[in-house]
């Protein structure tokens, strides 16, 4: 009898949640800095250009949801990209992850954390996730979701 070689698929791998995180993470960071502004809470924001996207860009259940506070914000951002099993589960470093689910297993947290760092909360993440698709990004523009974004937000 011969034997039937199995071709094996190559597994394309984008990381698209990656980019996902990125975008809404930035929205995050842009959205509780404006609140802040509006109320004249003063923060200290050492990258104030990096980490800005577009205002088109659609907006975040999570972020924009005005009835949710900013510390339910934050937790639900970690359920959703960063918690072991998470829906978007992104690739960090484990030592990055830990320090985040350290705050969902530390109920003092907000007690102990000031207020006008919330903005900043994500921004190792954001770094981070940063690095890793540009590693990817060849790859990634190439795809068709990619195009299609393109063509839709980048317009001159």
């Amino acid at each position: 009898k011969k034997k039937k070689k199995k071709k094996k698929k190559k597994k394309k791998e984008f990381s698209s949640e990656n980019l996902l995180c990125y975008l809404e993470l930035c929205q995050y960071r842009q959205e509780i800095k404006k609140q802040y502004k509006k109320e004249n809470i003063q923060i200290n924001d050492t990258h104030p250009t990096k980490f800005v996207i577009s205002e088109a860009m659609p907006k975040s259940k999570i972020v924009f949801n005005s009835e949710t506070s900013t510390k339910d914000k934050i937790i639900a951002l970690i359920h959703k990209y960063i918690k072991m099993g998470a829906t978007y589960e992104i690739n960090i470093s484990y030592q990055t992850r830990n320090e985040m689910i350290a705050i969902l297993r530390n109920p003092s947290f907000f007690l102990q954390f000031s207020p006008s760092l919330y903005p900043f909360i994500f921004d190792p993440i954001l770094k981070e996730l940063l690095l890793l698709m540009r590693d990817s990004f060849s790859r990634f523009a190439q795809t068709a979701p990619f195009q299609k974004w393109n063509s839709k937000y980048n317009q001159p």
